[in-house]
């Protein structure tokens, strides 16, 4: 009879993709699917299957998420995913928001550094907080939604339901539609930034604004040694870091500046990372 090796799997679900990992003894596989049409209870049986030591699951949930159950999101059905059955299959479940499994990755790739913040810019803007090794939460686990501070009045709702959020300029989402509205033909960052266009440069430098009072109020909150930039807005748009270092000085006092550092995401998907490290807390 061969032995049984203990497992664990990583889920991130977001409003897009869902990815998973899973480690079993010291192998890894992952892969990911379309959350549409992902079927998480077939999906656990049939892993369960091909290893049944499989028995924790980390899970990296975009949406509210308090005191390990999930309260809401703006871009995922969340009646598809039935944690309360998972359980009842036999599986111990772990969830936390993807921001805060993202930070629970960087933290560990810097034992060094008593207080780091991440900024995540991708679809919308958010953070996350380590200090002295301890995830800053607040009561409802809404430390570091940053992408919700109000800012000015745009043309279409935020999912949050407000109409004056920073992700709504900033994001990945909000610049698209921004673009889409005002005719220009391009829809990333990076390509409204370089274009001829002065309207599509126009909504760029106002993205680039959004984004560095969401970084401004991160260093003035958290005071933090790094902030780790990451999310594919964030890594895909070329001299994202240096704009944003010649931008903060403009909304912050020089001495808030002194010895912080702003660095990449250097993980492969490290909210996908930090759930591992979540289904191996049990």
């Amino acid at each position: 009879m061969s032995e049984i090796l203990p497992a664990w799997l990583a889920l991130d679900i977001g409003g897009t993709k869902t990815a998973w990992r899973l480690q079993e003894g010291f192998a890894q596989s992952e892969g990911e699917e379309p959350t549409a049409s992902f079927e998480l209870i077939p999906f656990l049986r049939r892993l369960k299957e091909g290893h049944p030591g499989l028995t924790a699951i980390g899970v990296s949930f975009a949406g509210q998420v308090e005191h390990g159950e999930v309260v809401s999101a703006p871009s995922i059905d969340c009646s598809r995913f039935d944690w309360d059955r998972v359980r009842q299959e036999g599986f111990r479940v772990a969830i936390d928001n993807d921001l805060k499994c993202a930070i629970r990755a960087e933290a560990a790739m810097r034992p060094g550094s008593k207080t780091i913040t991440t900024l995540f810019v991708g679809t919308g803007i958010g953070s996350a907080t380590v200090y002295s090794g301890q995830i800053l939460r607040g009561e409802r686990n809404l430390a570091g939604e940053v992408g919700h501070l109000p800012w000015k009045e745009a043309p279409f709702r935020c999912g949050c339901g407000k109409t004056n959020c920073l992700e709504l300029w900033g994001g990945g989402a909000g610049i698209a539609r921004h673009a889409a509205l005002r005719g220009a033909s391009e829809k990333t960052l990076e390509a409204l930034d370089r274009s001829p266009d002065a309207i599509a440069r126009e909504i760029a430098a106002v993205a680039y604004e959004a984004i560095a009072r969401a970084c401004a109020a991160l260093v003035l909150v958290t005071n933090p040694e790094v902030i780790v930039l990451g999310g594919s807005v964030a890594l895909k748009t070329p001299g994202f870091k240096e704009r944003l270092e010649s931008l903060l000085p403009s909304f912050i006092p020089a001495f808030a500046l002194d010895g912080l550092k702003l660095e990449y995401s250097t993980i492969n998907n490290a909210a996908l990372s930090g759930a591992m490290i979540l289904a191996k807390e049990f």
